[in-house]
């Protein structure tokens, strides 16, 4: 998705696709939308500064950021280039939604979602010619539904958890990137399931 818009507003911030395309493109030049992205990124600030500390046990910042009582959350991919190695959001998509499904932790209107920005560049020699490989960059997110203490009707998301990792890969490499993301989606539910054991034992029965 472009960066063409050189403005956002409030109301676009209460959508997830569109906050992340905010967040991803810098758009706050409207004075009013200014305010609200930045009581976003403040949100987003007061949500990952326990995790900077490095005093803070490493359970204590896991609570803080998952512990959620078990909700099950969304899922949005964001995917810029991989043509040519076969990589598509459906396909993504349908990766994380089945795992998730599985866990019995899809919702696709959840206000809370996993996030993951994949992007994915060529090597070719000089600019042209026969395409080398593949450099890809595979980013997952957990993003939680935050409202403003000082005002409950404006809520914003703000990331609490994430993984990333470059690989170069060949031409042919679809199934290593693809496993990569399933071991990051694998990585955040053992670390969701973990922080919400209780919840998640008593919504089983």
């Amino acid at each position: 998705m472009g960066c063409a818009n050189p403005a956002v507003s409030a109301a676009m911030l209460r959508s997830k696709r569109n906050f992340d395309d905010v967040m991803r493109c810098g758009h706050f030049s409207s004075a009013a939308g200014g305010r609200s992205a930045v009581r976003g990124l403040l949100i987003a600030l007061a949500v990952m500064l326990p995790s900077c500390a490095g005093a803070e046990p490493r359970d204590r910042m896991e609570r803080f950021a998952l512990s959620n009582e078990c909700r099950a959350v969304d899922f949005i991919v964001d995917l810029k280039g991989g043509r040519g190695l076969g990589l598509t959001e459906a396909g993504i998509s349908a990766a994380a939604e089945s795992r998730l499904r599985a866990a019995r932790l899809y919702d696709g209107d959840a206000p809370d979602y996993l996030y993951a920005n994949v992007i994915a560049l060529s090597a070719n020699p000089q600019g042209g010619g026969r395409r080398l490989g593949y450099a890809v960059n595979v980013s997952i997110q957990f993003k939680r539904r935050l409202c403003w203490e000082e005002d409950r009707s404006f809520c914003s998301w703000g990331e609490v958890w994430n993984r990333a990792g470059l690989l170069v890969t060949g031409r042919d490499g679809s199934a290593y990137v693809m496993e990569d993301f399933r071991e990051k989606v694998e990585e955040f539910l053992a670390d969701y399931l973990r922080v919400n054991e209780e919840a998640c034992k008593a919504d089983a029965h």
